[in-house]
């Protein structure tokens, strides 16, 4: 197999782009989507965790009100990005970065689910279920109004 910038194919002094073939190609697409994914998903777990710690500082409570910060931002964020993607000519790495990556980082329904696992087990059924009501509902709520939020720009 020759290498994408060999002699004879472009190399990166001469300023020309290499052919590729189809298989070179997807490789180069996917490894691009797979480092922007990874680069989001880093920066959205980093702001997740700060959102969480910062929250639950403020809060002191018991209920994961980070948690259900960051599920119902994400909610909105994705909600309106994803609006954006599907009526706009938006570059395609945006998406991978930001919606898989970032969003994928910042909200975790994995959190979510543990943290109302451990209200039941505590006793508190209470705090529980309005965690699954509020969870679901405002977050629904909140994708639909992103949605409709990305048509207004």
């Amino acid at each position: 197999m020759q290498r994408p910038w060999g002699p004879g194919q472009g190399s990166r002094m001469s300023g020309k782009l290499p052919r590729l073939n189809r298989r070179e190609k997807l490789c180069y697409y996917l490894s691009m989507n797979i480092v922007l994914v990874i680069l989001g998903g880093g920066a959205g777990a980093a702001l997740r965790y700060l959102a969480t710690q910062g929250i639950g500082a403020l809060l002191k409570t018991s209920f994961p009100a980070g948690t259900l910060f960051v599920n119902a931002l994400g909610s909105l964020a994705i909600g309106f990005l994803f609006g954006l993607f599907e009526s706009r000519a938006i570059p395609p790495g945006l998406r991978p970065l930001l919606v898989t990556g970032f969003l994928g980082g910042f909200t975790t329904f994995s959190s979510y689910s543990i943290e109302t696992v451990r209200l039941f087990s505590g006793g508190e059924f209470l705090a529980a279920l309005v965690n699954i009501g509020i969870s679901n509902a405002l977050c629904l709520a909140l994708a639909l109004l992103g949605l409709g939020l990305s048509r207004l720009v």
